[in-house]
Formats: C-alpha cells, structure tokens, sequence
C-alpha cells in the first residue's frame, strides 16, 4: 500500500519534496476515519480538535493539498 514517493537521490534537506514525503508517510498512519475526515471539505469553517499527537496537522495538510 506504499502511495508514498521516493525522494530523488541529491534533493535538498530543505526542498519543499521532503515536506510532502513526511506528511504522506504521516497520513499512513492515520486510521479510516481519520483519513475520511482529512479528505472532506466541508462548507463553511470548521473546529478540528484533538490532543497533542492526534493529527491535526496532518489533517489541515491534506486539506491543503486537496485545496
């Protein structure tokens, strides 16, 4: 189930590529639900809590990049 890309050999530590590499290797540890949330954009603003480590900005991420 790997959907996640490989980082070309000699990419910058700092290259935007790295970034999106550590959120999609995030978002496989995500379960069902979590990912169902993450992938829905609703209509009008919304509240996403949750404790320290639950995901939140995995979340917003993934709503980003779908954006």
């Amino acid at each position: 189930m790997s959907n996640i890309r490989n980082i070309p050999e000699g990419t910058p530590s700092n290259s935007p590529l790295n970034v999106i590499h550590h959120l999609e290797s995030m978002l496989v540890s995500l379960d069902e639900q979590q990912k169902q949330v993450s992938s829905t954009i609703p209509d009008g603003p919304q509240r996403i809590r949750g404790l320290a480590g639950s995901g939140k900005t995995v979340t917003f991420g993934q709503r980003a990049a779908i954006i």
